[in-house]
């Protein structure tokens, strides 16, 4: 939370297996919300988002692992809990839709929740996740 604002990060990736892990580390810790679209990734993206929703799940409840599966728009949601103990979401493209397509699903998605301020992070790591204060409180500076 920042300035009393709900922060979502919509991280569109595509075989980003290798440095999916780096963008959900540094995310910074005002961000709400992390938006993960697999765009079909025919790689472990999926498999490793999936592996940081259950230790940071793990970390903060003593509950069972179980991922909870809803439909949005004809695509797989996986959260874990209720809507607030993992701030990690990951949905799943039963086709690949391109950059452009999964930016689109994440957004429709974080409207669909009602937050208040929505970026999005490439799931490549090549953004610099310190931009997303300016991003996300541009009034304050």
């Amino acid at each position: 939370m920042l300035h009393n604002k709900t922060i979502a990060v919509i991280v569109p990736a595509y075989n980003e297996e290798k440095q999916i892990g780096f963008v959900i580390e540094t995310m910074p810790e005002f961000v709400d919300h992390i938006i993960v679209i697999n765009d079909y990734s025919t790689d472990n993206t999926a498999d490793i988002v999936e592996e940081y929703m259950i230790n940071e799940y793990s970390y903060y409840s003593n509950n069972e692992i179980k991922f909870n599966r809803e439909v949005f728009n004809n695509e797989e949601v996986l959260s874990l809990g209720t809507k607030d103990d993992c701030r990690i979401k990951l949905i799943n493209h039963k086709e690949n839709k391109g950059k452009g397509g999964a930016i689109i699903t994440g957004y429709n998605y974080c409207l669909s929740q009602g937050y208040d301020c929505i970026a999005t992070m490439d799931g490549d790591g090549q953004m610099d996740p310190d931009e997303l204060y300016n991003i996300c409180a541009p009034n304050t500076f």
